[in-house]
C-alpha cells in the first residue's frame, strides 16, 4: 500500500490517515483487516472525519494520533456503542484536542493525557485489543463486570509504564497473565478472577 509521493500534501487527507496506520500496525492495508473495519469508518465516516491527519514523521506510537488510534481500536474491539462513548454526538477535529469533552469512561489528567479507562459495568464483549499498549500515560483500567469480555490479556499491557490499578474481575478473560506485567512497578491493584 506504501505510495511514493514528492509533495506529501498531494496525499488526499483520507490517505494519510490509512498510511499513517499502516506505519503504526505494520500492516500493508489495514483497514481490509477484520479488527480494523468499524476504525475506518470512525475516521473516514464518523465522528473523526474532520481529524487532520499527521505528517508521516509522527506516525510513532507515542502520538496523539496514535492514542486516539487505540481508543477507537479499544471501543470497536470492545463493541462499545456510540451512545455509551460520547458525551454527546460530536465531529472531533483535532488530536490535539483527544481528551477534550467528547467522551464519557475516559479520564485525563491536566497535560491533556488519558490516565484512565472507567468501562466497568457496561455490558461490553470482546477482547481487549494490542493497542491499548500505545497509551503509556494510563493509570487506571476498570473493565470489571462486563461478563462477556474474554480473551486473554495482551503482553502489551506490559508496556503501560504508569499503570497502578487494573481491574480485570468479573468477566471472562482467561489463559495465563503476561509475565509483561512483571514491568509494572506502579502496579498497586490488580484483580482477575
Amino acid at each position: 500500500f506504501h505510495r511514493h509521493h514528492s509533495q506529501p500534501s498531494s496525499i488526499d487527507p483520507p490517505d494519510l490517515i490509512e498510511e499513517c496506520i499502516c506505519k503504526l500496525t505494520g500492516l500493508m492495508n489495514p483497514f481490509a483487516h477484520p479488527a480494523y473495519s468499524d476504525v475506518e469508518d470512525w475516521f473516514l465516516n464518523g465522528q473523526g472525519k474532520s481529524i487532520s491527519p499527521p505528517e508521516l514523521e509522527d506516525c510513532s506510537w507515542k502520538s496523539d494520533f496514535a492514542h486516539l488510534f487505540a481508543l477507537i481500536t479499544l471501543r470497536a474491539a470492545l463493541n462499545i456503542t456510540t451512545a455509551s462513548w460520547y458525551n454527546k454526538f460530536t465531529v472531533i477535529e483535532s488530536t490535539a484536542d483527544i481528551c477534550g469533552h467528547h467522551w464519557n469512561r475516559i479520564g485525563c489528567n491536566d497535560n491533556n493525557e488519558i490516565v484512565a479507562l472507567h468501562l466497568s459495568n457496561g455490558g461490553f464483549a470482546g477482547t481487549i485489543p494490542s493497542e491499548i499498549g500505545a497509551i503509556t500515560t494510563l493509570k487506571h483500567i476498570e473493565l470489571y463486570k462486563n461478563f462477556d469480555l474474554k480473551g486473554t490479556i495482551p503482553s502489551e499491557v506490559g508496556s503501560l509504564v504508569n499503570l497502578e490499578i487494573l481491574h480485570l474481575h468479573q468477566t471472562s478473560i482467561s489463559g495465563a497473565v503476561p509475565t509483561s506485567l512483571g514491568k509494572l512497578t506502579k502496579l498497586q491493584e490488580f484483580f482477575i478472577d
